[in-house]
């Protein structure tokens, strides 16, 4: 059974679609309520944020769990999963994985994140994975918030500055534009459709390693 959490109940019904695809046996839990809430969550005193979460994870356990996705970047970055998942001897996967595999494929890259707190975490993956690297990140919570208020996706490409981020990140010439928010695949295509850089999110990564 794979156990999903996520920031807010829209990122956690995400993470629920995408299981979904290759199993029908999960449980899942959103750390917060809104995209406000989870960001106060991360600025937690770290001894508090593993408390709580650990305490999940257990309960998780004990419902037979065998498998944990955290389908949230910017609360990846703020807990050391990889701590938790020893402690507890409990396989978690967590967008941080696929971030390491990508700073081996790519030197330059653009990042669009929700927060300064998930985008510095990314970086920080990134760079210990390939110190030659360079990310260029630009992050911002009304993205999320949009996504949150199912606006349409062309209508954010457009209106939320994200087209501006194109013009940056070409003007830059990085190799790719990493979909650092596990809510931006929501408008990966309408953004993919306005440049020639390849847009790259965790999605597929996570189906090609959760274990069922």
């Amino acid at each position: 059974m794979i156990g999903i959490i996520a920031g807010t109940p829209v990122d956690t019904a995400f993470g629920v679609e995408l299981v979904k695809k290759v199993t029908d046996q999960y449980v899942s839990l959103a750390i917060s309520q809104t995209p406000e809430e989870q960001t106060a969550f991360q600025v937690l005193p770290e001894a508090k944020k593993k408390a709580h979460l650990s305490a999940i994870l257990e309960d998780f356990q004990r419902k037979g769990v065998t498998q944990v996705l955290v389908y949230c970047n910017s609360l990846s970055s703020s807990v050391d999963f990889d701590v938790l998942s020893e402690e507890l001897s409990l396989p978690i996967l967590t967008p941080l994985h696929f971030y390491r595999d990508l700073a081996l494929s790519y030197r330059t890259m653009g990042l669009l994140a929700a927060n300064a707190q998930g985008s510095a975490g990314i970086e920080r993956v990134i760079t210990w994975k390939n110190p030659h690297s360079r990310v260029h990140a630009v992050s911002s919570l009304d993205w999320v918030e949009a996504v949150e208020s199912a606006v349409p996706p062309k209508e954010m490409v457009k209106n939320l500055g994200l087209r501006e981020t194109i013009t940056m990140f070409e003007t830059l010439s990085v190799e790719v534009v990493v979909f650092g928010c596990t809510h931006f695949p929501y408008f990966i295509e309408a953004y993919q459709q306005e440049t020639a850089l390849p847009c790259l999110s965790a999605d597929d990564y996570f189906l090609k390693q959760l274990n069922i």
